[in-house]
């Protein structure tokens, strides 16, 4: 379990490289795991009209969506997105989500009784250890 004081520590810290524009926010950002504190810092963060911040959004998108407690931090970005028809972001969220499905390449291999001849076919396919409803 982790320090409350330290998580206010980096939200803290985390919301001064926003308002700075420094390049250490979103590392600072994924450590923080309190789900209501991101709730609000997100509904700020979409909302602010500075390049940079659209930046940071995508550049959030691009890494593994796997910080404990980022739930809102998706949920909020994603409905904004949405409201806005904005097609940029959109893609990035599409991108984001792909990547959180495992997938494997499985070549499977079919004989022709007619021609006697076999084909080899590869196939994209989620391995039967994953959630089913996430599919």
């Amino acid at each position: 379990m982790s320090n409350p004081e330290n998580e206010r520590g980096q939200m803290l810290l985390a919301e001064e490289y926003f308002a700075s524009e420094n390049p250490a926010f979103l590392e600072t950002l994924r450590r923080v795991s309190q789900p209501k504190t991101l709730a609000g810092f997100t509904d700020r963060w979409r909302k602010d009209p500075r390049p940079w911040a659209r930046e940071q959004i995508l550049a959030y998108l691009s890494q593994p969506l796997n910080c404990p407690g980022h739930q809102p931090v998706v949920k909020h970005l994603f409905k904004h997105a949405e409201e806005n028809k904005d097609h940029e972001l959109m893609a990035a969220f599409l991108m984001a989500f792909d990547r959180q499905v495992r997938r494997k390449i499985v070549t499977k291999r079919r004989w022709d009784f007619r021609t006697r001849t076999s084909t080899e076919e590869e196939r994209l396919v989620t391995p039967r250890d994953c959630d089913s409803s996430a599919r």
